[in-house]
């Protein structure tokens, strides 16, 4: 089901739907969707395409850590200012678009392969306990794709992952 409301929201995005089946409002990714989030979005993907163009090495290692800004700036500025006015924008307000423009794909690659095997894990046994800590990762994650990572959640999630993995009954 959840692929099937991404599927819609990327034909209904890009016009590919016929014009019965369109919607303009939520399930529609503008510039000005969710407080500008999409045009910060699409001004970034635009800009680490550039940049990797003119640097080949950024495909897989990606700008740098924190450098988000700075490259949305340095490729993409006249549309940062159209997009979002006066305001600065400091990361993607999306941590897979943040961890892709930041890591490059081999960054990006290992950083969610790791949580991949943290819920998928087949030897863990199927108690409650391992069921709300999947759940709250995977909460962490969905909520992720409009937020940014921050110091006082991240370090949770890190713990309860080792909880998960450790061998230890709870």
């Amino acid at each position: 089901m959840l692929l099937l409301a991404i599927v819609y929201i990327l034909l209904n995005t890009f016009d590919i739907l016929p014009e019965q089946l369109r919607t303009y409002g939520y399930f529609r990714v503008s510039d000005s969707w969710s407080s500008n989030r999409g045009g910060i979005w699409r001004v970034g993907i635009i800009a680490f395409i550039r940049l990797a163009v003119n640097h080949p090495y950024v495909w897989l290692f990606g700008a740098g850590p924190d450098q988000y800004a700075n490259m949305i700036f340095t490729y993409k500025y006249e549309e940062v200012v159209e997009t979002r006015s006066t305001v600065f924008v400091s990361c993607a307000h999306n941590e897979f678009l943040n961890t892709l423009c930041n890591y490059g794909i081999l960054g990006f690659v290992s950083f969610y392969m790791f949580w991949y095997f943290v819920i998928f894990d087949k030897k863990r046994k199927n108690t409650v306990f391992n069921r709300m800590c999947v759940c709250a990762i995977v909460c962490y994650l969905v909520n992720s794709f409009v937020s940014i990572q921050q110091i006082i959640g991240a370090p949770y999630l890190f713990i309860i992952a080792g909880m998960l993995q450790s061998k230890a009954e709870f």
